[in-house]
């Protein structure tokens, strides 16, 4: 994503995302329109994230304390699911 969008994660990650990992979060990027007209059709031309580094920095940040989410973080970040099971008789 966009630096600029990292004011959307929980501050401690926009830590990581300046610093440890600030390639995967470019400033500026080329789009590509691939025959579209306007801007915000184009595909964003954004490097592939590094699924490992990203989980060995998220694994630093909270071991050594500087990762805190508050409690609506929490709770926003939390998967839920309902599972409900029916038995019809005949």
């Amino acid at each position: 994503m966009p630096l600029k969008s990292a004011r959307l994660l929980p501050s401690c990650y926009e830590t990581i995302a300046r610093g440890d990992l600030v390639e995967f979060f470019p400033e500026d990027f080329e789009i590509d329109l691939n025959g579209k007209t306007v801007a915000w059709e184009a595909l964003v031309l954004i490097p592939f994230a590094d699924e490992a580094l990203f989980l060995k920095k998220e694994h630093e940040m909270f071991s050594t304390g500087r990762g805190n989410l508050t409690e609506e973080e929490r709770l926003r970040n939390n998967s839920s699911f309902i599972f409900f099971s029916y038995k019809f008789d005949q």
